[in-house]
């Protein structure tokens, strides 16, 4: 019978970026920590791998094993541009939205567009041209044209989020200018798995293994993520060329409807089993505990079934990275999934 090395990951980020905390989310049952470059890069979050390489060798000296780091890149997503604060956008009100370069000749007026995830929406009703370089633009990083958005689901929206263009496939270099910087620098970070964001192919994942070898990272684990029904079509041959896949429910739920995304998750499980490659689980795992103490009972159940159903890894983001709770966030994780697996 194979050995399942069963996996689980926290988000590195500022509640949970000190030695001591990081040793006791360890303790808790943590493997491994990502660090999501979509909003700082290698370089810029030195302070925070300091603190992880202090407890990797805290735990080391107490003959335990280091946690991995997982890097989760840029990759061809849309992006809202940077913000010097977050924005609050209000139902059926009219907001000016910056855009980063690349998002900018994909928009049209009429398109409805989706936020951070889908946690937010809009229709653009108008784009103006920005004539001159001295014609006012809040959001100089926006490019040159405004761009207006009616909201229909309101809420706060941060820089660096991510967006969907309802009806628009891109065709976007699979590593941004960011990601081949991240990865020049990895190995000297101690980065052991990369995770590729948003793989529609098996070429594009080739080619970002290839840009790993090449930064000296032949031994670090390919993670790639299923965020689109193209990913999922082509789910067969992304297999083949990757060491596990990721179930990222954030985005996959933007492109299709929420109440199809069980099935779609069921389907990529189900594929994943037949080509015998390790899946994980993410998003909104236990999202009502960035605030609170406790979970729901229905975050504690996806948890159960996705051990159930054959999961060997879990990761929670925000929860950890900017919750209020991360060690006890890590606890229920952990205790969760480790009560979901088959008894043998």
């Amino acid at each position: 019978m194979q050995t399942i090395n069963y996996e689980i990951f926290g988000t590195l980020g500022p509640a949970c970026a000190d030695r001591v905390i990081i040793i006791e989310m360890a303790d808790a049952g943590m493997t491994g920590m990502r660090l999501n470059l979509s909003h700082i890069s290698l370089p810029k979050a030195e302070g925070m791998l300091k603190e992880l390489t202090a407890a990797n060798e805290m735990l080391i000296d107490e003959g335990g094993k280091p946690l991995d780091l997982l890097i989760d890149l840029n990759g061809p997503e849309l992006r809202v541009a940077e913000m010097t604060k977050p924005k609050e956008l209000l139902e059926d009100e009219l907001y000016e939205i910056p855009f980063k370069e690349n998002v900018l000749p994909l928009l049209k007026e009429g398109q409805t567009l989706l936020f951070d995830d889908g946690k937010l929406k809009g229709k653009i009703e108008k784009i103006i041209p920005i004539l001159s370089e001295n014609e006012e633009n809040d959001y100089p990083s926006g490019g040159k044209k405004k761009v207006m958005i009616r909201i229909s689901r309101g809420g706060t929206l941060f820089g660096g989020k991510s967006i969907k263009i309802k009806g628009v496939e891109t065709d976007l270099s699979p590593l941004t200018l960011e990601d081949i910087n991240n990865l020049s620098c990895a190995a000297k970070y101690g980065v052991t798995a990369v995770m590729q964001p948003f793989c529609t192919n098996a070429k594009d994942v080739s080619f970002v293994r290839k840009k790993m070898n090449e930064f000296g990272l032949e031994d670090a684990r390919l993670f790639a993520k299923i965020e689109s029904i193209e990913g999922v079509e082509n789910l067969s041959e992304i297999a083949d060329v990757s060491d596990m896949i990721v179930i990222a429910r954030g985005d996959l739920g933007n492109d299709v409807p929420l109440y199809h995304l069980p099935a779609v998750q069921k389907k990529i499980e189900n594929k994943c089993k037949e080509k015998n490659i390790p899946y994980l689980v993410v998003t909104e795992m236990l999202s009502s505990m960035i605030e609170n103490e406790r979970p729901t009972r229905a975050e504690v159940s996806d948890i159960f079934h996705a051990a159930y159903c054959g999961a060997s890894a879990v990761m929670v983001t925000n929860e950890t990275a900017v919750g209020k709770h991360p060690v006890e966030v890590m606890r229920m994780l952990t205790k969760t999934f480790f009560e979901g697996l088959p008894k043998q």
